[in-house]
């Protein structure tokens, strides 16, 4: 008997048979399907009746995630729906994503991506913690918007409404990761402010200025640190942000 594999359009995928065991397999990277979709298995060969009655024969099914290139198109999809005006859904997205981590659980970009959605569109901290320490666990990153002054050293100033912020704002994306942790400008996230290693954080503090709180990172090298603010302007965003930064890149002095 022989076990072949074709696509949706036909094609044959190459199959290899192991003479010890009898058993067919895909042969292709990791014995894995190419992408997902409809296959159709076919089984053939011809059957004396020397061979003794009807030969048995069982096809095992292993899950094992989608390919690279099957699952980053799939989060893509997800992406721009939810950027696009006519498609932006909330609810439809994070459950785009729980199907996405729950096909193959062991690639960080969807739980990245959820890290972000149920912190800044559902509020729920614990639910992005748990998104982002899965996101570190399988290479990814804890992500967290934040605003900051492009100049070094310069405090927020006191607003007409008596409020504090600082006087010239930007928004940029904070990626955490082990030993690890970049700025990159939300406009251009090609843009990187700065990139620094666990041997290059001397301090990491958080202080108050009105009701504004404050993360500064200081080096060895620089006088004046990076000082940033939560996006959401939240305690609990602040102190998520500062566990995630003193968990996996803790100060060295």
């Amino acid at each position: 008997l022989t076990v072949q594999v074709y696509d949706k359009d036909g094609r044959g995928l190459p199959t290899l048979r192991d003479p010890r065991s009898g058993e067919f397999k895909l042969d292709s990277q990791g014995g894995t399907l190419p992408a997902t979709g409809d296959y159709r298995l076919r089984v053939v060969g011809v059957v004396t009746d020397a061979a003794g009655g009807p030969i048995g024969y069982t096809i095992r099914l292993n899950r094992t995630g989608l390919t690279e290139t099957g699952y980053q198109a799939k989060l893509q999809s997800i992406i721009l729906a939810f950027n696009a005006p006519e498609t932006k859904n909330v609810d439809e997205t994070i459950a785009r994503l729980e199907n996405l981590v729950d096909q193959d659980g062991s690639q960080p970009g969807g739980y990245e991506l959820l890290g972000v959605m149920y912190l800044y569109h559902r509020s729920d901290l614990v639910k992005a913690a748990a998104a982002m320490e899965n996101s570190i666990k399988f290479k990814g990153a804890a992500v967290f918007r934040v605003t900051h002054d492009p100049v070094l050293g310069r405090a927020p100033r006191k607003k007409p409404d008596g409020l504090y912020d600082w006087v010239e704002g930007r928004t940029s994306w904070l990626r955490i990761q082990p030993d690890q942790l970049s700025l990159a400008d939300m406009s251009n996230e090609q843009e990187t402010i700065f990139s620094l290693t666990g041997n290059q954080v001397r301090e990491v503090a958080p202080s108050k200025v009105g009701t504004m709180t404050i993360l500064s990172i200081k080096t060895p090298t620089q006088s004046k640190g990076y000082s940033l603010s939560p996006g959401t302007k939240s305690q609990g965003e602040a102190d998520l942000i500062l566990k995630m930064l003193r968990t996996y890149v803790p100060p060295r002095g």
